[in-house]
């Protein structure tokens, strides 16, 4: 579905140890070895979900851009049902049409993008069925006209864990203050990814910025931006990768989808490149 990473199709392999860790600039030799870190991993793991259920190659009824998410979850019972199962994709690993709202939500940081508006789509349409006063439900399944009655902690913990470090970045920096942990990370291999430093003019449409830097040939290249040097922000458009015929790579920020604002609504934005060893 137009991503390389390392698979493991339901998401909550690739979601849970970084409700802690943040491993946005870090890689053990592993995953230096497959040009990745395992938070860029677990964006591209994100975002073959979403390419999946857009395919819909079961033909399940409800899959779309923005209705999606596989992981270990319940699910109805009888012929053609699974009931709980480690659900996942890509590819198809016990698709029965059962979806749970936690994937997407476990996923906030790698690709808010998309899973916000799944999150969104999830409430707007079916929150009288699937919204409880402790959060979404496990699980649904539109063909079954299912709806888990159970509402699980193991589910509700990632959301929030996720949702505040997509926000504030806040249970990521708490934790990694610890001496343990980066002496656990420092034992296993873990090293942090290069950075790049861009050149920053007025980009060619008014008022906008463009960033552009000299690239390693077969390197892969991910922009990030802050309003305060705290709190930073992936670009959903700031994937790149120099090939043989692109080696000075630019990036220009014209506002959405690049960022969350026009330059000229941002009081002050900085910017960031990291390198990593390929696409």
């Amino acid at each position: 579905y137009g991503y390389s990473f390392v698979n493991f199709p339901p998401l909550f392999g690739h979601q849970y140890s970084q409700c802690w860790l943040d491993l946005r600039h870090l890689a053990d030799p592993y995953m230096r070895g497959k040009n990745l870190t395992y938070f860029e991993n677990s964006r591209r793991a994100t975002l073959a979900q979403r390419a999946y259920a857009i395919a819909n190659p079961a033909k399940q009824p409800g899959y779309g851009a923005n209705l999606w998410g596989f992981t270990a979850c319940d699910g109805p019972q009888g012929s053609g049902y699974l009931g709980y199962s480690a659900r996942g994709a890509p590819p198809g690993f016990n698709d029965d049409g059962t979806i749970a709202p936690t994937a997407p939500g476990g996923s906030l940081p790698f690709a808010p993008e998309v899973c916000l508006p799944a999150l969104r789509n999830m409430y707007d349409r079916y929150r009288v069925n699937l919204w409880t006063g402790y959060g979404f439900r496990d699980a649904f399944n539109l063909r079954a006209a299912w709806w888990d009655p159970d509402v699980l902690g193991i589910d509700q913990g990632p959301i929030l864990i996720m949702a505040e470090n997509h926000r504030t970045k806040r249970v990521w920096n708490l934790f990694m203050r610890n001496p343990e942990v980066q002496r656990g990370l420092a034992r296993a291999g873990f090293r942090s990814v290069a950075f790049v430093k861009p050149a920053i003019e007025r980009g060619p449409a008014p008022h906008t910025l463009r960033l552009h830097w000299d690239a390693l040939l077969g390197h892969a290249y991910r922009l990030e931006y802050s309003p305060d040097l705290s709190r930073w922000f992936i670009s959903p458009t700031g994937f790149l990768a120099a090939s043989n015929d692109l080696t000075r790579l630019s990036w220009e920020d014209v506002g959405p989808p690049a960022t969350d604002a026009h330059p000229t609504n941002a009081q002050r934005r900085f910017y960031r490149v990291f390198e990593l060893d390929g696409p």
